[in-house]
């Protein structure tokens, strides 16, 4: 051998670079199914609140209109609701809202009903129902809770009826 001859490698990857270009590539990819999986679970319990609330508005609506008490009635473990209408003068029968309304609606794995507040404070226990009456509005608060420190807080305001939903932040 001359020189100006030299033995070339071959062109192309050894073996270890191979390999620490795959463990690379899987670090990244479970960093992102970890990033998207924590924001799924957020959108979740936000779309929760909100079909939650919306169930609260309608209820609210139809005794307004009807002039006949309405409720949202949870489920005894309160992991699904429905919208109720009374259907007796003593106010102690409920029936099924007509339509979609009336129908359980579950709430997603790692929603929960955490708490409410119906008037007398926050209480641990979950009441059975939320009742609206006609022409009368009731102050309520109630804490949906998400997997890890989120929460939202659906509230109706006592002197207008109006429910609003907002997300609450759980700062230390």
């Amino acid at each position: 051998m001359s020189h100006g001859q030299r033995h070339s490698r071959g062109e192309g990857f050894t073996l270890i670079e191979l390999l620490l270009v795959m463990v690379l590539m899987a670090t990244l990819t479970g960093a992102v199914v970890v990033s998207l999986t924590g924001r799924q679970d957020s959108r979740t319990l936000e779309f929760a609140a909100k079909d939650l609330a919306a169930a609260m508005r309608f209820a609210a609506k139809q005794a307004a209109v009807h002039g006949v008490a309405y409720r949202v009635a949870f489920c005894d473990d309160h992991t699904s609701y429905r919208v109720e209408r009374c259907s007796d003068a003593a106010m102690q029968d409920y029936v099924p809202a007509k339509g979609v309304a009336g129908q359980f609606r579950r709430f997603p794995k790692r929603v929960c009903l955490v708490a409410a507040d119906c008037g007398a404070g926050w209480e641990a226990t979950i009441p059975e129902s939320l009742e609206w009456k006609p022409a009368k509005y009731v102050g309520m608060r109630i804490r949906l809770s998400g997997k890890g420190d989120e929460s939202y807080l659906i509230e109706m305001a006592p002197e207008t009826g109006i429910i609003s939903v907002e997300e609450e932040s759980n700062e230390s």
